[in-house]
């Protein structure tokens, strides 16, 4: 097996809506290692993300952060290691702006 380590996402998602920052590909495993979060605007708002197995929807089970508030003009990273098959995806959600970005780190393994 081939692992690939890298840059698995980034994205300044729709406000209020969550979003797919990025998803296992079928037959693949992957292991996040630091998910960041940057507050862009300069007031506190608050972020979600959220880990879900196999494409099935979200439900309160499947956060690993929620309502979270970030500073504005702050930066937060989460080293926290989740493992991931095909087809589970992490998920990201901003209150209100598009003024917080999202980068997932860690490696993909084939």
């Amino acid at each position: 097996m081939a692992t690939y380590f890298k840059i698995l996402g980034q994205v300044a998602p729709t406000p209020s809506v969550a979003n797919t920052i990025y998803q296992v590909a079928s037959g693949r495993q992957a292991v996040i290692s630091t998910i960041n979060i940057c507050n862009l605007d300069s007031i506190t708002r608050t972020f979600r993300i959220a880990a879900v197995a196999n494409g099935a929807s979200i439900t309160a089970n499947n956060y690993l952060a929620y309502e979270t508030p970030i500073q504005g003009s702050d930066s937060v990273a989460m080293s926290i290691g989740v493992t991931l098959q095909g087809n589970d995806y992490i998920s990201v959600f901003a209150n209100s702006t598009s003024n917080v970005a999202f980068s997932v780190f860690g490696s993909e393994i084939y």
